[in-house]
């Protein structure tokens, strides 16, 4: 079933939907670049008085094994931090929370 979202993911990739991520690691292990499907979307706070940018990547197990939290990540030239790490669907595609340092 991997194989499927790595199929998918390449579809996306070749329709322009996805972007790039250079992934570093927290651990000063080599990281790498993928195709990511990235997310910014707004979520209101402080009782809807303010807005809040919920960023995420989502993108196969495969593009990015080992990431973790604390780990960095570049997206069209800005710096974010990797918040948490979650396994969605059958465990062959990430959720990755982020944040700007």
């Amino acid at each position: 079933m991997s194989g499927m979202i790595e199929m998918l993911y390449q579809a996306a990739q070749r329709a322009g939907l996805l972007k790039v991520a250079v992934w570093t690691p927290s651990s000063g292990a080599s990281g790498g670049s993928a195709w990511v499907d990235f997310r910014a979307p707004d979520s209101e706070i402080l009782n809807h008085f303010q807005l809040n940018t919920d960023y995420q990547i989502h993108c196969p197990l495969s593009a990015m094994p080992g990431v973790s939290a604390a780990d960095q990540l570049q997206i069209d030239g800005i710096e974010y931090r990797v918040q948490a790490v979650r396994a969605i669907a059958d465990g062959s595609e990430l959720e990755i929370r982020l944040c700007k340092p």
